[in-house]
């Protein structure tokens, strides 16, 4: 005797083993809980005039990069604007040398940053920049060097 095809819809049960709804379930929780963090996180790219930017920081042998809308800090409150901030620097040889960046406010012309040049704990220079959308060397002096710069593929 052959066995007969199921072709009704009914769940075939396996050697009496139960359907695992488990998966499935989890599954559903993990997309759910992405969906809605998503859609709670703010847009922070909308404070900034030119979003797609990335401040380079060269000092020695060091270097760094970073995105000034993903680098903030989160406001406590929906009606303060979140810092967005960071920096870069070195200990070397008893003489220090740190920079640190703030986006200060987007306007009209461009993206306002303030540049601030430290030496052994000391404030060195404070450099206000415009970023127009397009690469500028901000501060270049003493072995540092600042740039704005469009991330790579967007402009």
């Amino acid at each position: 005797m052959e066995p007969k095809e199921n072709t009704d819809m009914q769940t075939v049960r396996v050697a009496g083993r139960k359907p695992n709804w488990k998966i499935p379930l989890i599954f559903l929780i993990l997309v759910v809980g992405a969906l809605t963090a998503s859609a709670n996180e703010p847009d922070y790219r909308s404070y900034f005039t030119y979003p797609d930017s990335q401040i380079a920081i060269d000092w020695g042998d060091g270097h760094s990069k970073a995105t000034p809308f993903k680098n903030h800090s989160v406001p406590k409150a929906a009606s303060e604007i979140p810092s967005f901030l960071g920096g870069a620097g070195e200990d070397r040889s008893g003489r220090s040398a740190e920079v640190h960046w703030r986006f200060v406010q987007k306007t009209d012309s461009g993206d306002l940053y303030l540049i601030s040049i430290y030496r052994n704990s000391k404030l060195l220079k404070e450099v206000p920049i415009l970023y127009i959308g397009s690469t500028i060397v901000g501060y270049d002096r003493d072995g540092i060097k600042v740039t704005i710069e469009p991330v790579r593929g967007t402009g």
